[in-house]
């Protein structure tokens, strides 16, 4: 669905820092305490389709985050939910596991509902039918056949074509094409955010450990 607010997030201009490098060094390079992504004034309105690009590490996921973390807060402070579906780039076993758990928890009708829906994923529905672990991509499909039951007002997928052929990736922008919320994309694959996104939100690296973001 699409909400009804005029706003659903804003974000001030500022110094986004960067999440410290984890002490085994795996991760992001190294940076300076103090590097971070300046950011002009941010909004996303309920109709809003944005697509966020940029090298790794320039802090396209510190961004999601960020965005992620101000909807809390503006939930805890003002009482009034914002129904979201997240989908993040790296899914787990665990993930595997509730989505299955979910989808065999629902009603013949409903899950014939996901099911119908999964299959216009470009995906063959009948291994999940008969109890096979879905793949990457497969897993992906499925979290957001199964998030859309619930009717979020802002989709938040990262790196979404990863794990799809082409014509998955085809059918993916199409399903998105029909969706009436606002939309919050991190991809690389530019042919994907033309079909998807309106509105551009490209990360630059400003040569000093940090980066900046412009809209367009």
């Amino acid at each position: 669905e699409s909400s009804n607010r005029r706003e659903l997030v804003r974000l001030e201009p500022q110094i986004i820092p960067y999440a410290p490098q984890s002490p085994d060094g795996v991760g992001a390079a190294a940076i300076s305490e103090t590097a971070g992504l300046k950011i002009p004034m941010l909004t996303v309105g309920p109709h809003d389709r944005i697509g966020i690009s940029g090298p790794n590490g320039t802090g396209k996921t510190t961004l999601v985050r960020t965005l992620l973390r101000t909807i809390a807060t503006r939930e805890q402070y003002s009482g009034v939910p914002l129904p979201r579906l997240t989908i993040t780039q790296n899914t787990t076993d665990q993930d595997a596991r509730e989505a299955m758990r979910r989808l065999t928890a629902l009603t013949p009708t409903d899950r014939g509902d996901v099911l119908s829906a999964f299959a216009q994923l470009n995906v063959d529905p009948s291994r999940l039918l008969a109890g096979g672990n879905p793949s990457p991509g497969e897993l992906r499909k499925l979290l957001l056949c199964l998030g859309l039951r619930d009717h979020p007002h802002l989709i938040v997928m990262d790196e979404p074509t990863n794990h799809l052929d082409l014509h998955s990736i085809q059918a993916l922008a199409h399903a998105l094409a029909g969706y009436p919320g606002a939309l919050l994309l991190v991809s690389h694959d530019e042919g994907f955010l033309e079909c998807t996104a309106s509105i551009r939100w490209t990360l630059h690296s400003d040569g000093l450990g940090g980066a900046q973001l412009t809209v367009s």
